[in-house]
C-alpha cells in the first residue's frame, strides 16, 4: 500500500510486495519503441540498491492485503507468519470475500448462521485470526466487504430500510475487536466494490455508509471509518457518498489495476503505472470538491493485474509496483 496523508485519514495504497534477501535486486524492464523503429524493443536493467536509501518515508507507504487473513489456520502457520514478519508491512489490511461466510466451515468465514435470523460474528474465530497477527508491528485495516446473506442474498443490494440492521452488525464487530478484545484497531473500511449494486440508488448507499459509520463510532469513537472500496474513482456515486455520509466518513477507498488481461504486453502494462497515481489524484480532487472537511484517500487494492497473472508474483510485478510508487 502507498500512502499520503490528508486530514484525518491516510492514503493507503498497494497490496503487492516483493521480498529480497540480498541488498541489490536487478529488474529488467522492456522499453517500447515507436512502431517505425526497426530496432524493436530493448531491455533496460534497473538495479535497486536497498543499502543506499535516498529518502526515508513513513511505514504507511507500504502494506499488504491478506486475503486469507481472516482464516486462523492460515495465520497460525509458521511459514506464513515468518514471511509476514520478514516483509515488515507498515499496514496490514484484512480483507476476504469469505469473511461473511459460515464461521463453522473451514476457511475465513467469521459469521455464525449467516443466512439465518441469528446471524452474528464468531468472536472466538475473530480473536484467533487477529491474535495470530499479534507479533506484527503493523497498523491493521479491517474491511467489512458487505452484508450477511440474512440481510440480502449474494449479488443483491440491501433493500431500503435495512440500514439499522447492517449498522448494528458492523458496530458489533468493532465491539468484539476493540472493546472486548482490546485490539485498538483504528481503521475500518466499509465494502468492496458493492457500489455497482446501487445503480440509481446512490442516496440509499450513502445512507447505509453513514448509518454504519455512526454506529461503529458510537462503540469506539477513536476509530476511522472509510468507504467504499470503489472499483474506480470515475463514478458519480462517489459524490453522493461523500455528501450523504457527511462528517461520519473519514476516508475514501478505491482500487486500481493496470489490466485484467494476462496477455497484455508488458511494455503496455508498465506504461499504465502512471494511471494508478493519476486515479489517486482524481479521487482526492473529488473529495476536495464535495466534502465539508479533508478526507483521506486509501488506495486499498492495486497492482499489475486483477486476474490470475503469474507476472504479479515475480520481478515484473515488483517493477510495476516500483514504477507506480515513483
Amino acid at each position: 500500500m502507498a500512502l499520503s496523508r490528508r486530514g484525518l485519514g491516510g492514503a493507503l495504497a498497494s497490496t503487492a510486495w516483493a521480498a529480497c534477501g540480498r541488498h541489490e535486486l536487478s529488474l529488467v524492464r522492456p522499453v517500447a519503441h515507436d512502431a517505425g523503429d526497426s530496432a524493436g524493443g530493448a531491455d533496460v536493467t534497473v538495479r535497486a540498491a536497498w543499502d543506499r536509501p535516498r529518502q526515508r518515508v513513513s511505514p504507511f507507504c507500504g502494506g499488504l492485503t491478506l486475503v486469507h487473513g481472516s482464516d486462523p489456520d492460515v495465520v497460525a502457520h509458521p511459514l506464513y507468519r515468518a514471511n509476514l514478519e520478514a516483509m515488515r508491512p507498515g499496514v496490514v489490511r484484512i480483507f476476504s470475500g469469505a469473511m461473511l461466510g459460515d464461521a463453522r466451515a473451514p476457511g475465513g468465514g467469521w459469521v455464525l448462521d449467516p443466512a439465518g435470523p441469528g446471524y452474528r460474528w464468531d468472536r472466538d474465530k475473530v480473536a484467533r485470526a487477529l491474535g495470530g497477527l499479534g507479533s506484527l508491528r503493523s497498523e491493521l485495516v479491517i474491511t467489512i466487504p458487505g452484508w450477511p446473506d440474512a440481510l440480502a442474498p449474494a449479488g443483491a443490494a440491501l433493500p431500503a430500510g435495512s440500514e439499522a440492521a447492517f449498522a448494528a452488525f458492523c458496530a458489533d464487530l468493532v465491539r468484539a475487536v476493540n472493546v472486548e478484545q482490546g485490539r485498538k484497531v483504528r481503521w475500518f473500511e466499509l465494502f468492496h466494490g458493492r457500489e455497482s449494486l446501487f445503480s440509481g440508488r446512490g442516496g440509499d448507499f450513502a445512507r447505509l455508509v453513514r448509518a454504519a459509520a455512526v454506529a461503529m463510532k458510537a462503540v469506539d469513537p477513536t476509530i476511522a471509518v472509510g468507504a467504499a472500496g470503489f472499483a474506480h474513482p470515475y463514478q458519480d456515486i462517489i459524490d453522493e457518498v461523500i455528501t450523504g455520509a457527511g462528517d461520519a466518513l473519514d476516508f475514501l477507498s478505491f482500487h486500481a489495476y493496470a489490466t485484467g488481461d494476462p496477455a497484455l504486453p508488458l511494455d503496455q502494462v508498465f506504461d499504465r503505472a502512471a494511471d494508478v497515481a493519476e486515479r489517486v489524484r482524481v479521487l482526492a480532487t473529488r473529495a476536495s470538491a464535495f466534502a465539508t472537511r479533508n478526507l483521506g484517500v486509501m488506495l486499498s487494492q492495486w497492482g499489475l493485474d486483477w486476474n490470475q497473472d503469474p507476472r504479479v508474483a515475480d520481478a515484473r510485478g515488483a517493477t510495476f509496483d516500483a514504477l507506480t510508487l515513483i
